[in-house]
């Protein structure tokens, strides 16, 4: 009888079990709000803005891309001078940023520097060169540092003279960095992504809690996590700023995607924390995009790719996996 008319799992034997259950029913009836405030909210959303932006098709020499910035935190915290324009990304997550972006297109002129783990997922053909910097995992943190990654974008930056560059921070990205991040992770156990350590290949798993998971039960304060996560962005500046001073080149500073930080998505619905793909809200696609400098170009050309360090289908599960990417 109700076939066809509600979703499979709304068969006869589980809806029992949710009137039977209390918790349940009231855990499946915030479930359908919270879905049926994504399909409101992405509806209004694609009513009111125009379509993203072509981040490859941009005039830059070095584009520098913070992993879940903000396009308001970024415009408060910049240690640049000069105006910070917005654009609408094509992505509220990574996998997407980068599929919309780069699927079946080739940029033999550029070479992409990243800390990502999402990056070496690309085809190897996509790039000039892809340098992914996995095996640079900083064990406290469980993550690759930002420093770390400048030092690398600054050595790829001389190798290949002639190429644009791409240089993907994960910094604001949890696990945040930062003296309020360092607390938390000191009074209980802030977990992040957990730990893995790819010079053995094992899996090390943090047994701590992800950060949005500590502010919604109360253990973190909202206002504590906000301020985590502007640390964790101004880290990640200081570092894009030794960047910027030892490369040459038109240099642009924006964001994949952004963070949702407790907004809602109707009234007295439910607080949205991080990013999921495919939900399209301003602090998710709206992205910061500020010019830090200008001279000398770079001279730009094209050559063959080079070979990347890519991964396997098993490497790639693995390695998000640890990450807490996936289940």
């Amino acid at each position: 009888m109700l076939s066809g008319v509600l979703p499979d799992r709304y068969n006869t034997t589980n809806l029992r079990r949710l009137v039977r259950d209390p918790t349940l029913l009231a855990e499946e009836l915030g479930n359908v709000r919270r879905s049926a405030a994504r399909v409101l909210n992405n509806v209004r959303f694609r009513a009111t803005h125009g379509d993203p932006f072509d981040v490859m098709a941009e005039d830059w020499d070095v584009l520098v891309l913070l992993d879940a910035c903000r396009a308001d935190f970024y415009r408060e915290e910049t240690p640049f001078s000069g105006d910070v324009e917005t654009r609408l990304s094509r992505g509220s997550g990574t996998p997407e940023f980068l599929r919309e972006n780069f699927r079946d297109q080739t940029f033999h002129d550029t070479v992409y520097v990243s800390s990502n783990p999402y990056v070496p997922t690309l085809q190897p053909d996509s790039f000039h060169a892809i340098l992914p910097l996995l095996d640079e995992w900083d064990e406290s943190r469980g993550t690759v540092l930002p420093d770390t990654l400048t030092e690398s974008a600054v050595e790829a930056a001389a190798e290949f003279p002639d190429k644009r560059l791409v240089v993907h921070y994960m910094q604001p990205h949890t696990p945040h960095l930062g003296p309020t991040a360092d607390r938390i992770r000191e009074r209980v156990g802030l977990r992040g992504w957990d730990r893995y350590h790819v010079h053995d290949g094992q899996s090390k798993v943090n047994a701590g809690r992800s950060i949005w998971d500590l502010v919604q039960d109360g253990t973190v304060a909202h206002e504590t996590m906000l301020q985590s996560y502007r640390e964790s962005l101004q880290v990640g500046l200081e570092s894009v700023e030794r960047l910027v001073s030892a490369v040459d080149g038109k240099v642009v500073v924006s964001a994949d995607h952004g963070e949702m930080l407790g907004e809602r998505l109707v009234p007295f619905g439910p607080r949205e924390f991080g990013h999921t793909t495919g939900l399209l809200t301003e602090p998710l696609r709206i992205v910061p995009w500020q010019v830090v400098q200008t001279d000398p170009r770079r001279d730009v050309v094209s050559d063959p790719p080079v070979e990347s360090e890519t991964l396997t289908e098993e490497e790639t599960e693995q390695r998000l996996r640890a990450l807490g990417y996936v289940e």
